[in-house]
């Protein structure tokens, strides 16, 4: 499966797909002279469980004088 497919099927950019990829082990092959990312089903299932960083529901998105 093609990066661009992941892309689409979890409806993210390029970006955010590729650094998950290049943190968790994605296998690369090479495809027109550049390193693709080569994903299996087993990739894309971790990459549907992982945790979403960011904000969480229910907290202000403005930071506090005490850093929470």
């Amino acid at each position: 499966m093609t990066t661009d497919e992941v892309m689409t099927r979890f409806g993210l950019e390029r970006a955010a797909v590729c650094r998950w990829a290049a943190k968790n082990g994605v296998s690369r092959i090479p495809v027109g002279g550049i390193l693709a990312y080569d994903w299996t089903e087993e990739d894309c299932r971790r990459f549907s469980d992982r945790k979403s960083p960011g904000w969480e529901k229910g907290r202000s998105r403005k930071k506090r004088a005490n850093g929470t």
